[in-house]
């Protein structure tokens, strides 16, 4: 009997943990994916994984090559450069990429920073960077939406492009980015932009996160469970004492 109790008390409790690890703190900050979660390489974590609907930036095919831009499209609304990002080809009038990318990246000029502006509404957003100068370098990407997310990485100038992923589950929408490399990076490009808005809640394939609401009702039968199940056991215990 008591390890029968022990058995059902323990997998009520484990699936009480189960729910509450799934769900969402109120106090989420935002979390950074680094190049180990890539898309291009088969570990698209904020689709596959976290359901996130993600679109491209439109890419800009109007402004020719080496003219600078301030903004790009997109169906969710624009991307803000600060400042202003010239575009380039790649193996054009931009050398190398990464996974044989050879189309537009946006150049920040030879600054130390970037900043991007994301249009209202945005819990996810991924691109790449790469350092102008042959090298490698850290860069550092930050993300902000209330609270401030960092992720640092060693990009490798000659054909290492590298992604860089963050996305939100609270309330609060990613608002800003900001990139920054070494003065002797001289300046970076940055390209492949994706913007997400939500979870994908009721497609198929999602990930399904429980309300709290029902998560506290969960918690609540189970500790019902659990207490019965062992008051079942001190009356038998007690009437194999007697």
């Amino acid at each position: 009997m008591k390890k029968l109790f022990m058995a059902i008390a323990s997998t009520a409790f484990m699936l009480m943990g189960s729910v509450f690890a799934n769900t969402p703190s109120t106090n989420a900050a935002v979390l950074a994916l680094d190049d180990s979660h890539s898309w291009a390489t088969g570990m698209d974590t904020i689709v596959s994984v976290l359901g996130f609907k993600m679109v491209e930036v439109e890419r800009n095919f109007i402004s020719p090559d080496l003219n600078y831009i301030y903004s790009l499209g997109s169906p969710l609304g624009n991307l803000t450069f600060s400042p202003k990002v010239q575009k380039r080809t790649v193996y054009q009038t931009w050398d190398t990429w990464s996974r044989d990318y050879q189309q537009e990246v946006y150049f920040n000029g030879g600054f130390q920073y970037l900043d991007i502006q994301l249009p209202t509404g945005i819990s996810a957003f991924d691109f790449y960077v790469q350092p102008n100068t042959q090298s490698v370098f850290d860069i550092e990407v930050r993300a902000y939406n209330g609270t401030t997310t960092s992720l640092i990485q060693t990009v490798d100038g000659n054909s290492g492009a590298k992604y860089y992923g963050f996305y939100t589950t609270d309330e609060n929408p990613i608002s800003l980015i900001t990139i920054q490399a070494p003065i002797i990076a001289q300046g970076f490009a940055v390209a492949e932009f994706r913007l997400g808005t939500q979870l994908l809640g009721s497609d198929p394939g999602s990930v399904d996160i429980p309300e709290p609401d029902a998560a506290i009702a969960l918690l609540s039968v189970g500790v019902l469970v659990a207490s019965s199940l062992f008051h079942r056991y001190l009356q038998a215990k007690n009437r194999d004492q007697n």
